[in-house]
């Protein structure tokens, strides 16, 4: 059976980190201490001086307009995704009309016939509400 690994929560991490960057033990006697590998305290060292100039940073104008560029793209999109449902709410429409005859065989509604337009003459014609191959 595999070992679990250790889940440490932030809060210790920044404890033991904040020690790391104070001095006042080194990294050994901090290892010895909370039964980590120096590796690890570390790497939380270097995590912690990297991004705690984060805590200082303050939202800009730069940013502000990253998200609003980002939210008038996403509502184009949304426009978009509900102009293509429109047309298959159509397309779904014109499917209801398809009808079928006393054999079960698929029959088409006239007006449908005649709002298609074909750029070459079709393979098939109408004959009894059914497409017949020419």
């Amino acid at each position: 059976m595999a070992k679990k690994r250790k889940q440490y929560s932030n809060d210790f991490k920044f404890k033991v980190a904040l020690e790391a960057i104070k001095g006042g033990k080194t990294i050994s006697q901090l290892s010895s201490d909370y039964n980590l590998h120096p590796t690890q305290i570390g790497n939380w060292k270097k995590q912690l001086l990297r991004e705690s100039s984060a805590i200082f940073t303050r939202p800009n104008s730069q940013t502000k307009r990253d998200r609003e560029s980002k939210e008038t793209e996403l509502y184009e999109q949304i426009g978009r995704l509900k102009s293509v449902q429109q047309d298959a709410s159509v397309c779904n429409e014109s499917r209801a009309k398809i009808n079928y005859d006393d054999h079960g065989r698929r029959g088409v509604d006239e007006a449908m016939v005649d709002s298609l337009v074909f750029s070459r003459p079709p393979p098939y014609i109408l004959q009894n509400n059914n497409f017949c191959k020419i």
